[in-house]
């Protein structure tokens, strides 16, 4: 009986080992691609706008960020022809969030 449970105990401790290897090799792996990525996207700035304007598609963080600060002014001086709803959805932010996370 030890001895399966020796055996047993010593394949756990070797899965366990590798699973504990594999996991920072991976993240340096993931980092490094990560590093690569973003310096090609520093000498290539035209990519950038490419990756921002398909995070727009994907999310539409910059219409909702321009919908909910939109909404902001008109709540406060409580004057309906201030915003419209159609309007908010028309509005195009100066400054796009998608920019910064691209």
């Amino acid at each position: 009986m030890s001895m399966s449970n020796s055996a047993s105990t010593d394949l756990l401790s070797i899965i366990v080992r590798l699973f504990g290897l594999a996991l920072p090799v991976t993240g340096l792996y993931l980092g490094i691609k990560v590093i690569f990525k973003a310096w090609h996207l520093y000498e290539e700035p035209q990519r950038i706008e490419r990756f921002a304007d398909a995070t727009e598609r994907g999310s539409n963080l910059d219409t909702l960020l321009a919908s909910v600060t939109a909404d902001k002014p008109a709540s406060l001086s409580r004057q309906s022809s201030t915003v419209t709803p159609t309007k908010a959805h028309k509005i195009t932010p100066q400054l796009k969030m998608t920019y910064f996370l691209a």
